[in-house]
């Protein structure tokens, strides 16, 4: 087991970047149940989950060429039922 240290820094935040914002902001909006608070510029953010941490949307002007550099492990009840609505949120 690992040995038990105390915390550098807290999360509070996960930015994500995005190159459609709106797309983004209708599939996180979905998976996690919160709705934007603010928007400027190339920023979107959304309201903060149970437990403090706010994510937020980032647009940038580069294309993905590989992996998301950011990923969210997310618990869900009904794996089909998520998948399903995930897939067509463009998931």
């Amino acid at each position: 087991m690992a040995e038990q240290r105390e915390a550098i820094g807290v999360l509070t935040q996960v930015g994500i970047d995005v190159s459609d914002l709106g797309r983004a902001e209708a599939f996180y909006s979905a998976l996690l149940g919160v709705k934007r608070v603010a928007a400027h510029a190339q920023y979107l953010n959304f309201e903060p989950l149970s437990g403090g941490l706010t994510v937020y949307l980032q647009k940038v002007p580069d294309k993905k060429t590989s992996k998301t550099r950011v990923h969210l492990d997310v618990v869900v009840k009904d794996m089909e039922g998520a998948l399903a609505q995930m897939e067509g949120l463009g998931g």
